[in-house]
């Protein structure tokens, strides 16, 4: 009975600890505010650096398809790019593997629109 007890407390707290880490609960104000453009939109920005984001393997076949993946690799960048104090993200590469990267920028409020 202990056991049983201990066992599920363990499997709750596994569970909030992975839950907290996917970028699929919805992103914070800050982070949906960081938008997604091309080259074409890097007027007025500045370079920050870059971020390599990754889905867990275990975690890519959840994904129903490359639209969702490519969707929830974007929600992993903006997140880097609120770390750097970016607003703006731009692909580098495309999705290899459940992995991309992404330059990080910091534009004017009008840059990139």
């Amino acid at each position: 009975m202990e056991y049983a007890m201990y066992l599920s407390r363990f499997i709750m707290l596994l569970l909030v600890l992975i839950l907290s880490g996917c970028s699929w609960l919805w992103p914070s104000v800050k982070e949906s505010d960081v938008r997604l453009i091309t080259a074409d939109g890097l007027t007025g920005c500045t370079r920050l650096g870059t971020t390599h984001v990754s889905l867990m393997d275990k975690l890519e076949p959840l994904l129903q398809n490359e639209a969702q993946l490519a969707e929830e690799l974007v929600a992993l960048a903006r997140n880097s790019a609120v770390q750097f104090g970016g607003n703006a993200i731009m692909a580098l590469t495309g999705i290899r593997e459940g992995t991309q990267s992404f330059a990080i920028y910091s534009c004017e409020t009008d840059a990139g629109s």
